[in-house]
């Protein structure tokens, strides 16, 4: 079964990689418009030399803003000259769209790098060849000022934390907001790589890794569709005495899913985390079968801890607990949360391999463990 799976999609992936190419050809014309196909919150329009890049809402609860990027390739009328040569990430997700179009080099700066996961960026900040910029209300402006970036990338979790946007800008530094985190769907997370390649002039190369990603996904997908039991899955965890919870428009309940189970607040309209109390939780995790997602926990001891309520839930008297933290470095940093924005395939299969073994048989988890 396993070396049928593995044949079919080796298969589909080389077919999305012939189609990509034959479709990048045209798909970059001038007075063009590239639509993402699963992200919401960008387009790309090409006038002649230039490239506007526009991103609707880009932080939580934005309502009707607009935030609109001119790049152009002589410098002439677009604000930012491309292909950029340096940049700045203010947030560690960017790193994996960066390295896939092969211009990891172009990073001078990262918010933390310490917690970063990519080996590249790891190595270099020791040799102290990439900074230590600080973060968001907190950056060294005199150290960002010195290396000279031509684009620092940015992101706003509300619209009260942007201040820092605004400082970057009257001093003369070229801030560029990325929104991938707000994305509903895996796939649409992980196309904000077409966005961030605009910058290096790279759409091509992003397009061809973005439809071989999604075709792999959409495969492994179609393994679960139909499938005649849906086993009831629960997320989260507490924290200062609520449990946090991500709601049922978000992009983990589609994972689910897409992998075959049944989110328990799958009828919940909100797409971002939010708490409950943990006698609701309680009340309403009685038949979950799987616990996915559980905070830092590492270990079930761990888990009880953050609550002692916690032994009484079904998932955690039946060890069906997996947490999404197999790949943690020494500094804390979890590599879900950066290479795994652009690795939705590899996390769905993750997925289906936990809830129907029957389905995928891989020989180990990627991105999460059986916690015991």
């Amino acid at each position: 079964m396993r070396l049928i799976l593995i044949l079919v999609i080796a298969c589909l992936f080389l077919a999305a990689c012939n189609n990509a190419k034959q479709n990048i050809k045209n798909s970059v014309s001038v007075d063009s418009i590239y639509k993402p196909k699963y992200a919401k919150g960008f387009e790309i329009s090409y006038h002649g030399d230039i490239k506007t890049l526009t991103i609707q809402n880009p932080w939580e609860k934005a309502a009707n803003v607009t935030v609109s990027y001119k790049l152009s390739l002589n410098n002439k009328t677009g604000n930012i000259c491309i292909p950029i040569k340096s940049c700045i990430c203010l947030s560690t997700t960017h790193i994996p769209m960066i390295n896939a179009i092969d211009e990891i080099s172009s990073i001078v700066g990262v918010s933390s790098p310490k917690i970063a996961s990519n080996k590249t960026i790891s190595q270099k900040y020791s040799a102290g060849l990439i900074s230590d910029i600080g973060y968001e209300d907190a950056l060294n402006y005199e150290q960002i000022l010195l290396l000279k970036p031509d684009v620092i990338f940015t992101y706003g979790v509300l619209a009260g934390n942007l201040g820092y946007l605004k400082k970057l800008n009257s001093i003369g530094l070229q801030s560029v907001m990325n929104a991938e985190y707000l994305e509903r769907h895996p796939l649409g997370k992980a196309e904000w790589i077409v966005y961030m390649s605009a910058f290096y002039n790279k759409e091509n190369q992003a397009k061809k890794t973005f439809d071989s990603i999604a075709t792999i996904y959409n495969s492994l997908k179609q393994l679960s569709k139909n499938v005649k039991n849906r086993p009831l899955v629960m997320s989260g965890s507490p924290w200062q005495g609520s449990w946090w919870i991500p709601g049922g428009q978000s992009y983990f309940a589609q994972l689910i899913h897409d992998a075959g189970g049944d989110y328990i607040w799958r009828n919940d309209s909100s797409a971002s985390s939010h708490a409950r109390g943990s006698e609701r939780i309680l009340s309403e995790t009685t038949k979950a079968v799987y616990w996915i997602h559980c905070g830092a926990a590492h270990n079930l001891k761990q888990l009880e801890q953050m609550d002692p309520s916690i032994k009484h839930i079904n998932s955690f008297k039946n060890k069906g607990v997996f947490n999404n933290n197999a790949r943690v470095n020494t500094a804390g940093g979890n590599d879900f949360w950066e290479t795994g924005i652009l690795e939705p395939h590899i996390i769905l299969a993750d997925l289906i391999k936990i809830l129907h073994p029957e389905i995928l048989q891989l020989d180990s988890l990627s991105y999460y463990k059986k916690l015991y």
